[in-house]
């Protein structure tokens, strides 16, 4: 099960709520989701200390910065469902994942 974070609850930082808080970035499948600020991920990582899961509008364009502000996992859907090749797509996204992070 995956929990996304909102902010007002634990000492007055998040509620974990199923609803979440939005997109990173313009989305096709949240059109109407408010925007979440790359500062949540690093405060929700370590405030929490639980893996943070990034969604909506993850592009291969974007991806370094989410990983940088904190993100440990990204849900990516229309950027590789519309991909020509799913595969390589999928395998592009690998990279930043691997080695060392702080």
């Amino acid at each position: 099960m995956l929990l996304e974070v909102k902010k007002q609850s634990l000492r007055g930082l998040y509620a974990i709520t199923p609803d979440g808080v939005g997109a990173v970035s313009p989305s096709p499948t949240k059109p109407l989701a408010a925007r979440t600020p790359l500062s949540r991920f690093g405060r929700c990582r370590n405030d929490l200390g639980v893996p943070v899961c990034a969604i909506g509008g993850i592009t291969l364009d974007n991806e370094p910065a989410l990983l940088s502000a904190g993100a440990d996992l990204l849900a990516v859907i229309t950027d590789l469902l519309e991909a020509s090749d799913i595969e390589s797509r999928a395998l592009a996204f690998q990279p930043l994942f691997e080695g060392e992070r702080a």
